[in-house]
């Protein structure tokens, strides 16, 4: 672990106490997801059969949103396509599609397909990922679902 992740994670186990992964944005997992793991207030995971998986993760400070992507635990990752975006109307994101090795709750990683979103909400970074196995069709409800993280 870098320098930079270990600040980070310092950071976030400071404040688990403080807020949730939720408390400054709207967000709900499609119907189809059901609550898999929840790691203080600072991370909740969603799984669907077979292997789908969304990730909401809440960082405690604003990050360059162009090095967001960096704090997601992909191995071997090949960035598809990478874009600003707009969601919610007006709220700034940067969103990417990416191919890499994920281990989302598992103890084996896998090849799978990663449909990426940051935002910066709050003086707060909200990352959502939806991971599938590589070359699976998508869920369009989960991927709407990692699009619609706005601000309350």
């Amino acid at each position: 672990m870098n320098a930079r992740h270990a600040f980070i994670a310092g950071g976030v186990a400071l404040l688990t106490a403080c807020g949730s992964a939720t408390d400054a944005i709207t967000f709900t997992a499609p119907a189809a997801f059901h609550a898999k793991a929840s790691i203080g207030p600072f991370m909740q995971m969603w799984e669907s059969a077979p292997r789908n998986v969304i990730i909401l993760m809440s960082l405690p400070t604003a990050l360059d949103l162009d090095k967001a992507m960096d704090q997601a635990d992909l191995k071997g990752a090949r960035v598809e396509k990478s874009e600003r975006i707009k969601i919610c109307g007006s709220q700034p994101a940067i969103f990417a599609l990416v191919q890499g090795e994920t281990n989302a709750g598992s103890d084996s990683s896998r090849p799978s397909d990663v449909e990426f979103l940051a935002t910066n909400v709050k003086g707060k970074t909200y990352m959502a990922m939806y991971a599938r196995p590589l070359h699976a069709a998508a869920d369009h409800a989960a991927e709407a679902a990692i699009r619609n993280l706005c601000p309350k």
